[in-house]
């Protein structure tokens, strides 16, 4: 089996699109009405809970108005609390941060599904949680037309419910609720829950500074990966933007009226809207024109479309930066335009943008974190699934600030070295300091 990561919001997206075979993650079906899938049959029954820190009174929806509330979105808990009036704070990253929040006074309080409230606040002795009788049923998404895989999933599910199995699972979580005996047949003797346990003991244990710093070291693995796809796409992503950089900069500045014109329109567009929005829009939109890119593909394509408008902004001002009484001598000298270019315009050019392109690929190292919204798993996607398993944001943060760090050094290296080389012959404020 082979697990792909995305946004909760859009992982009915991704089995329309045939990247996910099955979604099932807690998927509420409140908020599944009209999507263009096929939904599983309820294998779970989730109770909204409250959590709040123990030296408070409970919180009530009746009396939530004006507090400062977190949960998941798209989820029935933030639509109860918005309807109660309450100041909603979603979290749509690492699940456990709302639960930070709450410990540090930011919110009043929690109200999410049962197994993410005893998974992320339970462990904690300063918070208490309380279920409510308000629930909402999980289902999965599998794809909406017919085919034999479509159905050996719906299949398996049924089965797993049918046999008792799902609420043997329940049970060793501390799971089983009631409400879940009408999805999960209790076949035989119900074993006690144990694997909560477990999960609460290794929480307690995780919380000594050294135990996550042991965490930190198993998750190298983890980390290194994650590293190895953000350089990837970098590099990748830049071997685009130069060489279309050039061109659109070439364009503006020789090309013919309407390519000119063309040439800028791109550079502005694209530098006018969010690379968010862009790969978006290349990822889940393309396929309703009958394009379907690869994430790896989507992501890599997104950023060099969006850093060739920057690129090009730069090779234009190294352009214009080199006088023209230079390119005059060249010419009477004999040369040709493409010689003098090629000679002359094109190395004190380079001289120029190189600063600017360096910046550039250090920025697109940390932008690549956007890939994620395209199911790619960087390095800053490794830095939440570590940090939210563990506990140790802060830890596994300046690990993963670390490798950020390292990874950029050698371009910046190499970036002022060709900086150097290229103005040897020129004398500067800095030479002349």
């Amino acid at each position: 089996m082979r697990t792909v990561r995305g946004d909760y919001a859009r992982l009915t997206d991704l089995v329309e699109r045939g990247d996910a075979d099955l979604a099932l993650n807690g998927l509420d079906e409140s908020v599944l009405v009209g999507r263009n899938v096929t939904l599983t049959a309820p294998y779970y029954v989730a109770r909204e809970c409250w959590t709040w820190r123990r030296q408070e009174a409970e919180p009530e929806l009746e009396r939530i108005a004006g507090e400062a509330v977190g949960t998941l979105p798209h989820t029935l808990a933030e639509s109860l609390l918005r309807k109660g009036g309450a100041r909603v704070a979603t979290y749509d990253g690492g699940q456990g941060d709302m639960f930070e929040d709450l410990l540090l006074g930011r919110t009043r309080a929690v109200f999410v599904d049962e197994p993410v409230a005893r998974y992320y606040g339970a462990t904690h002795r300063e918070l208490a949680l309380t279920p409510t009788a308000f629930t909402t049923r999980y289902r999965g998404a599998v794809a909406a037309s017919e085919s034999p895989l479509r159905n050996a999933l719906i299949m398996a599910l049924d089965d797993v419910l049918a046999s008792g199995e799902a609420a043997r699972i329940y049970a060793r979580w501390g799971l089983l609720s009631q409400p879940n005996h009408a999805v999960a047949r209790v076949v035989g003797e119900v074993p006690a829950a144990v694997e909560e346990a477990r999960w609460n003991a290794s929480h307690a244990a995780s919380t000594r500074r050294f135990a996550r710093l042991s965490a930190i070291a198993r998750g190298a693995p983890l980390l290194a990966r994650g590293l190895a796809v953000t350089i990837l796409v970098a590099v990748l992503a830049m071997v685009i933007a130069v060489p279309l950089g050039v061109a659109l900069a070439g364009a503006q500045l020789f090309g013919v009226r309407p390519l000119r014109a063309a040439a800028r329109a791109y550079v502005e567009v694209v530098r006018g809207t969010p690379v968010f929005l862009q790969l978006s829009v290349l990822y889940f939109g393309l396929p309703q024109l009958g394009v379907t890119l690869a994430p790896l593909t989507a992501g890599v394509l997104g950023l060099g479309l969006n850093y060739a408008a920057s690129e090009a902004e730069n090779v234009r001002a190294g352009i214009l930066s080199v006088p023209a009484s230079l390119a005059e001598a060249a010419r009477m000298l004999g040369l040709s335009r493409s010689q003098t270019m090629r000679h002359v315009v094109g190395p004190l050019a380079l001289r120029g943008a190189l600063p600017p392109m360096t910046n550039d690929f250090l920025a697109l190292l940390k932008d690549s974190a956007l890939v994620s919204v395209v199911t790619v798993s960087e390095l800053t996607r490794a830095y939440m699934t570590l940090a939210t398993s563990t506990g140790a944001f802060l830890e596994a943060g300046l690990a993963v600030g670390a490798l950020y760090f390292l990874a950029g050094l050698p371009v910046a290296a190499l970036g002022r070295r060709l900086e150097t080389r290229l103005g040897k012959h020129l004398r500067t404020l800095e030479k002349t300091s």
